[in-house]
């Protein structure tokens, strides 16, 4: 992996599940489904008109990554912060570390976690509520890898500070106490799916860039 995606301020962000599954039906109506390989998200990353020296940024950055060779993050505004009443505040009463409570094996889709200097009086201090903390629909990630999850239901946090996260997919990774976990300005890892990326300039040195980013597991 090399670096993080310089500017990220983008005009529309296409994000996509793929699941890759095979379905017969028989004869008789009756249907049977099998996932072939792992989920992995691609996302469409279309920029506003950029100046000629934003475009030279992205330029550059894709190139060191040789377009789809190599492997790097980016944060989507539009995806990576939490619809929850948590918010991650610098030095603010709800800047608080989202550690693993509890170790689970791969293929696991709950997680039981801890914030470990929130509590529900904190979260009345910060003018939010302990109720939804998180939200269905949420992406988070665990520091021990790279695989990004979302959340399928609303996370309450309990007089402990304790919580637990149902996610989608199952963990591609185990996880111990020591782990954390990403829930605000939440990073993707992703690669350049194409081989050849085009720039365009027009007159008066406005740019449009549009990327195609596949998840890298």
């Amino acid at each position: 992996m090399s670096g993080t995606l310089p500017i990220n301020s983008f005009n529309k962000v296409t994000i996509k599940n793929n699941t890759p599954t095979a379905t017969s039906v028989s004869i008789s109506g009756r249907r049977q489904s099998k996932q072939l390989a792992a989920q992995y998200w691609t996302i469409d990353c279309d920029y506003p008109p950029l100046d000629r020296s934003e475009m030279a940024q992205i330029m550059a950055f894709l190139n060191k990554q040789k377009n789809s060779l190599s492997s790097f993050q980016v944060v989507l505004p539009q995806y990576s912060r939490s619809n929850g009443t948590v918010k991650y505040l610098i030095g603010g009463m709800t800047d608080a570390t989202l550690s693993v409570r509890s170790a689970a094996t791969i293929t696991a889709t709950t997680v039981y976690v801890n914030f470990d200097t929130l509590r529900p009086s904190h979260f009345v201090s910060a003018g939010t509520t302990a109720t939804g903390a998180l939200k269905a629909g949420d992406f988070i990630k665990f520091t021990n890898h790279d695989k990004v999850y979302q959340l399928t239901d609303d996370v309450t946090v309990d007089s402990s500070g304790n919580a637990t996260l149902n996610i989608f997919p199952g963990l591609f990774t185990a996880l111990t106490t020591t782990e954390n976990v990403w829930y605000w300005d939440t990073p993707f890892t992703v690669f350049n799916t194409e081989n050849t990326q085009e720039y365009q300039l027009t007159v008066g040195d406005q740019a449009s860039v549009t990327l195609k980013l596949h998840e890298a597991l």
